[in-house]
């Protein structure tokens, strides 16, 4: 049996069989294209990231969304409210790399 694994935002595993192949499970939580997979070494958790800028681990008896890790973005948590003499593009970017508005 070999296992075969979509990249899409929800994550499908399927086993591939003579028959074709077979549906076990779907995982949703990335907001964006995925990448990599990897299994850890007693394939009881499954870890995805992509372009949403998340890691994130599911176990794979339960499909249980176990945790999500992210790296600080270079603006991250950097309140720009009020600021005066920033374009919206430059505030787009802004948030984009982690500054909020509050």
């Amino acid at each position: 049996m070999v296992k075969y694994v979509n990249c899409l935002p929800v994550l499908t595993i399927h086993s591939v069989h003579r028959s074709g192949l077979v549906l076990h499970r779907m995982w949703r939580g990335h907001t964006d294209m995925v990448w990599a997979l990897t299994f850890s070494p007693g394939e009881r958790t499954l870890a995805g990231c992509g372009d949403d800028g998340a890691i994130m681990l599911w176990d794979l008896d339960s499909g249980e969304h176990l945790q999500t890790l992210r790296r600080d973005r270079p603006y991250e948590r950097l309140n720009i409210t009020g600021i005066q003499g920033l374009t919206e593009a430059q505030r787009i970017a802004l948030l984009a790399l982690g500054a909020v508005e509050v």
